[in-house]
């Protein structure tokens, strides 16, 4: 079987299959990125919830309930306005959940200047609002 020529109209039909071939690897690596970046863990503020509570730490959420951004403590911290896993929770505060066998105190203020509220060990508060203290604490420490 003989060959045959290749035609301009040969060459022109070629030429449009090529950005098409190169969209399909783009577009494969834009998906793995999308997911990568999804599996590292941006995690969504609304999947937080009090199972995520650690045993022997106190957490703290942004939204009533657990629900929202979430952080856990050991040792407290003086200033909020400092991000935590790159979120600031200064004055956001509005759930709490003490998983510690000691007292812990939340102040107005940064390095604990005002005495918001002292949260028995063990104890939680699903809403901060009903004790009208909800988005005030900016320090938290075992007191």
């Amino acid at each position: 079987m003989k060959e045959r020529p290749i035609t301009s109209a040969d060459k022109s039909a070629a030429a449009s299959l090529r950005p098409r071939q190169t969209a399909r690897p783009a577009l494969t690596l834009l998906l793995a990125l999308t997911s990568l970046v999804t599996a590292v863990g941006i995690a969504s503020p609304a999947t937080a919830n009090s199972a995520d509570c650690p045993s022997g730490k106190f957490c703290i959420w942004t939204n009533s309930t657990y629900n929202g951004s979430f952080a856990y403590f050991a040792k407290g911290s003086a200033n909020l306005a400092n991000p935590i896993g790159g979120y600031v929770f200064n004055n956001k505060v509005t759930s709490i959940w003490n998983r510690t066998g000691s007292a812990w105190c939340l102040y107005d203020g940064a390095n604990y200047k005002t005495l918001l509220l002292r949260q028995s060990a063990g104890g939680y508060r699903a809403n901060l609002a009903i004790e009208r203290i909800d988005n005030k604490t900016s320090s938290l420490k075992s007191c």
